[in-house]
């Protein structure tokens, strides 16, 4: 083997090996995000949860509002997840062909990159 052929092998294998670290940069960075999402899924299906069990139709507007994880009253508790805000809305339209009412949590904070949305629609009994 030719010195020139080594120094071409090397040149390979550093630009190999560069590649490799980016590529696990990249990914440690997308597991972090994903870990973030999923608490923040979790954070807004158990307040969801929380409001389809409710049973009284039309006091479902209690439940609008702000709440962090260090507030003591966050119901479901958000403890668990600190740094992370939950904003739930309310919204009733009654005069629609059924009455309905539309709730949205918005979870943001922690690591998100952008903020968490999830919905669901409850109609009245």
């Amino acid at each position: 083997m030719s010195i020139i052929e080594v120094v071409f092998a090397i040149v390979i294998l550093l630009t190999v090996l560069l590649a490799m670290t980016q590529f696990g940069r990249q990914f440690v960075k997308a597991e972090g995000q994903a870990r973030w999402v999923a608490l923040a899924s979790d954070l807004a299906a158990a307040r969801l949860e929380l409001i389809r069990a409710h049973d009284e139709y039309r006091t479902l507007s209690q439940y609008a509002g702000t709440e962090t994880s260090a507030s003591a009253t966050a119901q479901p508790t958000m403890a668990h997840a600190p740094g992370f805000s939950r904003t739930t809305a309310v919204t009733r339209d009654s005069t629609a062909a059924k009455d309905q009412t539309r709730v949205t949590v918005t979870v943001f904070g922690g690591g998100l990159a952008t903020p968490l949305v999830k919905s669901m629609i409850l109609a009245a009994p």
